[in-house]
């Protein structure tokens, strides 16, 4: 036995590698005699061994699946664990071997690692080693997979076999030495980590980097400033800035079943003066034409107040002016329009508040479709939150717990008439402002309950519509002749309930009414109607009236007669291809439809969303594969054609109620929209177990002009912005909860504080946005600059492998000797994809003309000027590209065949054209020729240069009222 063979079973027995080879003798005395002795040793199993250095291994070695050979033969001895003997000393030649076939037949071969041994290391495979100092790698009897059984009958063999197609040895992946990080390294990785924590936006973290390095960079950079905390900050700022007073109040009110809830409020004074002290704000621009916000008076000689336009407007401004301001005008009128609607966070609706908000009328449409000319003025909590259907609370009381809470809100209201109103300065002018309610928007849920009004739609109930008298026949009525709740009627049933409870219970039924204390007829509560208080306050808008309602109800009735076979899945095929043409079109003013499910198909698509799908049923109907609608509806020529005849005028009728239409056109239209709505009954009949057309959406929207007499154009009370505010108000607040559904409300309403001293703080500082002194007047911006190489011959190639349009080519090619110049062989040609046009009024409309935009061409429309003959004319052309030719920017366009006059196009809404194919429809043209942006598309499944082109959407409230006769 050698000293090498010695060494390794001592190192297997506990010993340390760094021990003596004289210890390992002494150590291994016995071991030495029995060996001298003869004494028979069994050879039992073989072992891979995986090792980074090719070794020799002695006796009959076997080579493993790998094609790595092992050695066969460990002993084990009667003093001894197991021993795995192999060559250790790469320089050692001499040929050590065991014969197996000896008569050492007593013993079995086993292995076990040494507990005290601290030299473990695990491969990628999981199995584990100890390594020993001179690189040699002895397998642990932990992991019996790396062992492998070998014959007891096998010859003895030299330890010289090859090891050279082992893999190389890899190093550990991740050193564990110390790496020294710089303190700005550190903060970079404490902020990816920080983001990636809170899921915040790839974006976000870039920006936050240029803060840093600004500050950093900054001359006032100081590095013993300490920054607060967000509480900190906010805390401090609301304080420097003066503003505390818009922070929420929190306050408990007792409900019917004696529980207790809290009510965020905002102090409606704070909210109101946030709006008139603003500069950003308080700017002419922003204010409704011809309307002194002073004292209200309507100027003179103003175009704008001969329509049914801004507030201003409406039948209702002057007796409420008259009312609050009295004749001689030295009072400001702030009338405040609510807006109350309930939001959610979350997708079963539990974590859900009702924002009551404002803004003021004497700022224009424009501006009030933004949300931050809104203003809170509380948060009513979601009361039914863990009450399910066992809840025994009637609905009386339900709806009497909601007006406690508004009663709660409007408290602030109702202080500032007992104070007398407010005393201010505005714009830089002292003033005495009078405060009241003018009117109020939601849907009709929310409606309902505000007026204490049944809700539902059925035949019991006594007066379906919450502000008239109209009972549940006159409900399809297409021009109904309503009379409206009025204060004194509601006062008499409040005085019956007081005296006899009984007799005003039922006097309370018999007009569809709750027998509660409503919070919006407290004393001290300014209403701008003084007859009819809340009842004629509440107008319908198109937003849930038609786009929840009445275009619902058509999508379900041709889902009903189409069914839901091959036509159907026909017409939703449509719908997607009709749907990506009028997603690319230079004309961005239509109705935006959503393809998530069929066209006729209501869920998963918004209001909105709804009317875009109407617009592109309409678009399809008027193509050759449309016509397939006409045959699943089973309709003849004649009931085809006005079948188009109402959908033109529907969605022009929709458009008409947000125009400012003259008073008189108003008044008048009444018959032509009663038409339309009658024509809808017949076209869509309503099936069995329905209540027809006897809805209050139909009520709704046959009574539209009523409302627009009284406030002024529909637009003025659309819910469309209120909606879209939620995304302040309560969407990006609540995310910034705890989310518990007791405390959301309270919560919700904090954030939004802190958001608005964020706002005001940002503001202040940054001043005026800096895009407003920039960029002013009309200019063209070219964009997606390619070059082409142009010779004699023709086109020789395109940079950037962009495929040319076939038409371009043939327009370049024609006209090379112009383009050229004489500018020698080859001529260097600049083309672009897209142009930018700019107004004076920051105003852009982008032409594309690009071969392959998001994976598809995109090739857009445009109304073009030319003089033929002396004559103007104007033709839809299609845009090939855009070349530059002699500094100059031109257009190379393909003309339709005829030129079509825009008085065609707002007389008809969509007409039909045919590209041109000859040579003189492919001209270029200088950019100075654009006049309008347009909408085409094809006639799918019709002639191949045929297209129709749409009006735009600002066009059909003219488009509806051009066969009304005013005079």
């Amino acid at each position: 036995m050698d000293e090498t063979r010695c060494y390794c079973i001592c190192r297997r027995s506990g010993f340390d590698s760094r021990q003596s080879l004289a210890r390992h003798r002494q150590s291994c005395a016995a071991f030495h005699k029995m060996m001298e002795a003869d004494i028979n040793i069994n050879p039992l199993r073989s072992t891979s061994i995986h090792r980074d250095q090719p070794q020799e291994f002695g006796g009959n070695a076997a080579e493993d699946g790998d094609g790595i050979t092992a050695p066969e033969l460990v002993y084990d001895m009667d003093n001894y664990d197991a021993a795995s003997i192999f060559k250790d000393d790469l320089n050692d030649d001499d040929d050590d071997t065991f014969n197996e076939t000896s008569d050492i037949d007593n013993y079995s071969a086993t292995m076990s690692d040494s507990e005290d041994d601290n030299y473990e290391n695990y491969d990628d495979d999981g199995m584990e080693y100890q390594d020993h100092s001179d690189n040699s790698f002895i397998p642990s009897s932990s992991d019996s997979s790396i062992w492998s059984t070998s014959s007891s009958s096998s010859s003895s063999s030299s330890m010289g076999s090859s090891r050279s197609n082992l893999p190389t040895f890899t190093p550990p992946m991740f050193d564990n030495k110390p790496i020294h990080f710089s303190a700005a390294y550190k903060l970079q990785s404490q902020l990816n980590n920080l983001f990636d924590k809170h899921k915040a936006s790839i974006s976000m973290y870039n920006e936050m980097v240029e803060l840093f390095n600004n500050y950093i960079s900054s001359s006032e950079f100081n590095r013993y400033v300490e920054l607060q905390t967000r509480q900190q900050f906010i805390a401090s700022s609301a304080k420097m800035f003066g503003i505390q007073s818009m922070a929420p109040e929190y306050s408990q009110v007792r409900m019917s079943d004696n529980s207790v809830a809290t009510v965020p409020v905002f102090d409606a004074k704070a909210m109101i003066l946030s709006l008139l002290h603003d500069p950003l704000l308080m700017r002419k621009e922003n204010f409704a034409d011809g309307y002194n916000i002073f004292n209200g008076e309507q100027w003179d000689g103003e175009e704008c107040n001969t329509k049914y336009g801004e507030i201003h407007t409406g039948d209702a401004w002057e007796p409420a002016l008259h009312r609050f301001c009295g004749n001689e005008r030295k009072y400001m009128p702030i009338a405040l329009v609510l807006f109350g609607d309930k939001s959610h966070t979350d997708l079963h609706g539990t974590l859900s508040v009702e924002p009551v908000t404002f803004t003021l009328s004497l700022f224009n449409r424009s501006a009030r479709n933004l949300p931050q000319f809104w203003r809170l003025l509380g948060y009513i909590p979601n009361l039914s939150a863990g009450k399910g259907e066992s809840n025994r609370m009637s609905a009386a009381d339900k709806v009497q717990n909601e007006h406690v809470c508004l009663s709660r809100v409007f408290k602030s209201l109702r202080d500032i008439y007992h104070q007398g109103g407010i005393r201010t300065s505005v714009m830089g002018r002292d003033v005495h402002l009078k405060v009241w309610v003018h009117y109020i928007i939601g849907d009709t849920e929310g409606n309902n309950k505000w007026l204490g009004h049944y809700p539902g739609n059925n035949s019991g109930i006594a007066r379906p519509y919450r502000d008239c008298q109209c009972c549940f026949a006159d409900m399809a009525r297409p021009v109904p002749k309503c009379v409206y709740t009025t204060l004194q009627e509601m006062e008499t049933c409040r005085s019956l309930l007081e005296t006899n409870e009984a007799e005003g219970v039922k006097a309370f039924k018999a007009i569809s009414r709750y027998p509660i204390k409503n919070a919006l007829l407290e004393r001290g509560m300014q209403l701008s109607d003084a007859v009819h208080g809340p009842y004629r306050m509440t107008p319908p808008e198109l937003l849930h009236t038609s786009g929840a309602g009445l275009i619902m109800y058509m999508f379900k009735t041709i889902a009903e007669r189409i069914g839901a076979g091959i036509n159907r899945d026909d017409l939703d095929k449509q719908h997607s291809r009709a749907q990506a043409s009028l997603n690319r079109q230079s004309e961005r003013d239509l109705p935006r439809g959503a393809t998530r499910n069929g066209i006729v198909d209501g869920t998963k698509c918004q209001a909105s969303e709804r009317r875009g799908n109407f617009f592109s049923l309409a678009c399809i109907a008027h193509t050759a594969d449309g016509r397939l609608l006409k045959e699943c509806l089973d309709m003849s020529l004649e009931e085809w054609k006005t079948f188009l005849w109402f959908m033109k005028q529907y969605l022009a009728l929709e458009d008409w109620f947000h125009c400012a239409n003259d008073k008189a056109e108003v008044i008048l239209a009444r018959r032509k929209i009663g038409k339309i709505l009658k024509r809808m009954q017949t076209l869509f009949p309503r099936g069995e177990g329905t209540n027809g057309y006897n809805i209050p959406k139909m009520h709704g929207m046959a009574k539209m002009v009523d409302y627009i007499c009284l406030f002024g154009s529909g637009i003025n009370f659309f819910g469309g912005p209120g909606e879209s505010s939620h995304k302040q108000f309560v969407k990006s607040p609540g995310l910034k909860t705890q989310r518990r559904v007791k405390e959301f409300a309270s919560q919700v309403a904090k954030q939004h504080y802190h958001v608005m001293v964020s706002q005001h703080v940002h503001n202040s500082c940054v001043g005026a946005s800096e895009n407003d002194s920039k960029n002013t007047g009309e200019r063209i911006v070219m964009e997606g600059k390619y070059t082409i190489d142009v010779t004699a011959g023709g086109i020789v190639n395109s940079v950037s492998s962009k495929k040319l349009r076939t038409e371009l080519v043939r327009i370049i090619e024609r006209d090379r000797r112009d383009i050229m110049h004489g500018n020698g062989n080859t001529t260097k040609l600049t083309v672009y994809t897209r142009a930018r046009f700019y107004d004076a009024s920051r105003v852009q409309s982008i032409y594309y003309a690009h071969p392959s935009y998001r994976g598809s061409p995109w090739y857009d429309w445009v109304y073009v000027h030319f003089w033929e003959d002396g004559e103007e004319n104007y033709y839809p052309s299609l845009i090939l590209g855009y070349v530059e030719v002699g500094g100059e920017v031109e257009a190379c366009i393909q003309c339709s065949s005829r030129p079509l006059k825009w008085s065609t196009l707002e007389k008809n809404m969509f007409v039909a054209i045919t590209l041109g194919e000859n040579s003189e429809s492919f001209v270029r043209i200088p950019l100075s020729s654009f006049v309008f942006t347009l909408c085409v598309f094809p006639d799918y499944g019709g002639a191949k240069n045929k297209y129709f082109v749409v009006l735009p959407r600002r066009g059909w409230g003219e488009f509806f009222g051009q066969d009304i006769n005013v005079d």
